[in-house]
C-alpha cells in the first residue's frame, strides 16, 4: 500500500520549531489597521498555547476599536490594550503574565509593543 507523499518543510520552519518558539515567548496579538481603526486578533500559535493552558477560557475572536486619525492610534488605544487582550483571551492579566506576557505586532509598520510582561 503506498504511503501519502509528505510535503517538504521550509528550512527552519517546521511546525515543531514554530511551536517551540511560541512556547518560550510572550503571547502575540496581531493588529490589522484600517482607515477608521484597528482589528486585534490572537496569533494562531498563541491561541493554541492559550487553549492548552486554559481550556475553559471564553474569548472573542477579534476586537475592533475605531479612531478618527491614525496619528491618535497609540494615544487613544494604548491605555485599553490590557483590556483588549483580556477580551481576546478570556483570562486575567495575572494568568497572561504567567504564560510569558503579551506583545502586540503590527506587520504593516513593524510595531511591537509589550502589553504585559511575563512573570
Amino acid at each position: 500500500m503506498p504511503t501519502a507523499a509528505r510535503k517538504p518543510a521550509l528550512r527552519g520552519h517546521t511546525p515543531a520549531r514554530a511551536a517551540a518558539r511560541a512556547e518560550q515567548g510572550p503571547l502575540i496579538v496581531n493588529i490589522g489597521r484600517q482607515g477608521d481603526g484597528c482589528t486585534y486578533r490572537l496569533d494562531p500559535l498563541s491561541k493554541h498555547r492559550l487553549k492548552a493552558a486554559h481550556r475553559r477560557a471564553r474569548a472573542v475572536p477579534t476586537v475592533f476599536i475605531g479612531y478618527t486619525t491614525r496619528e491618535e492610534f497609540e494615544a487613544l488605544q494604548g491605555p485599553m490594550w490590557v483590556q483588549i487582550v483580556q477580551m481576546l483571551t478570556g483570562v486575567t492579566a495575572e494568568q497572561l503574565s504567567a504564560l510569558g506576557g503579551v506583545e502586540l505586532h503590527d506587520p504593516d509598520n513593524g510595531l511591537r509593543r509589550q502589553v504585559l510582561s511575563g512573570s
